[in-house]
């Protein structure tokens, strides 16, 4: 056995890669280190012994990555299960709620201002024609009354001269037929001696002014005229000024006026 003393210089690189042998005994060879290639070689068999076994560790992972879709396969989800859970209304804030009211309340409330509206729009319509309609059937009624009227003022017999002044009432109003009243009864004198004949006919007639109410009819006429003391018929022609009134819808006599 080499002994070494402190006086010893270290061993140079050289010295410590390639040691001098030991010439002292034949254990000397047993107990050199291993070379630098012994080494090397030592290493790489250790490297490739960790990387066989790390080749062996990922391929127990690749099969059980592999076997784990089929053991584990996840079950199929629903529509109803993937939708989202509706949310209770009443968790709602307050103010969500009310505007939501309000975004709501318009497309109510659209239609029925709308439907409103048309109704208002036909029925004002449908008042106007109607009004119209009744303002035209009444200047056409009150046409025709002062026409007749008219006639009946011109129209007479001394053979039937009550029953021709009982139809001119019949039509009268108000003051008119007190007036009428009093001025037949002194032409009734005087056509019953005379034995006087009247009739009439309608030249032209037409409507000055009317409404539902009121009315003013003008008629031109010939009144012809027969009696005792003129044989001959005598024609006179007239222009009368009727004022009407409607009372329980009818047409009557308020005025006459001989122009």
């Amino acid at each position: 056995m080499t002994v070494h003393t402190g006086n010893e210089s270290a061993p140079t690189p050289d010295e410590a890669v390639h040691p001098a042998p030991d010439t002292t005994g034949p254990d000397t060879a047993a107990a050199e280190p291993p070379s630098t290639a012994e080494k090397v070689s030592g290493k790489n068999a250790g490297d490739k012994k960790a990387a066989g076994k790390k080749a062996a560790e990922k391929k127990a992972d690749g099969k059980k990555a592999a076997k784990k879709p089929r053991d584990a396969a996840p079950e199929p989800t629903t529509a109803r299960e993937a939708e989202p859970a509706p949310q209770d209304a009443s968790a709602q804030p307050s103010r969500l709620r009310r505007f939501g009211r309000v975004l709501r309340r318009p497309r109510t409330l659209v239609p029925l201002v709308v439907i409103v509206v048309l109704l208002g729009v036909l029925g004002w319509g449908a008042t106007m024609l109607w009004d119209k309609n009744q303002t035209e059937n009444a200047r056409t009624s009150a046409l025709d009354a002062g026409r007749r009227y008219a006639t009946d003022l011109a129209t007479y017999s001394y053979q039937n001269l009550d029953n021709n002044m009982s139809v001119v009432r019949a039509h009268s109003a108000g003051e008119f037929s007190g007036q009428y009243q009093q001025v037949a009864s002194n032409l009734k004198d005087l056509i019953l001696k005379y034995q006087s004949n009247s009739s009439a006919k309608i030249i032209q007639a037409g409507l000055v002014n009317g409404n539902r109410d009121t009315a003013e009819v003008i008629v031109f006429l010939d009144q012809t005229v027969t009696n005792t003391n003129s044989p001959q018929p005598r024609v006179d022609r007239n222009r009368m000024q009727l004022s009407l009134i409607r009372q329980d819808g009818d047409w009557k006599l308020s005025n006459v006026q001989l122009m």
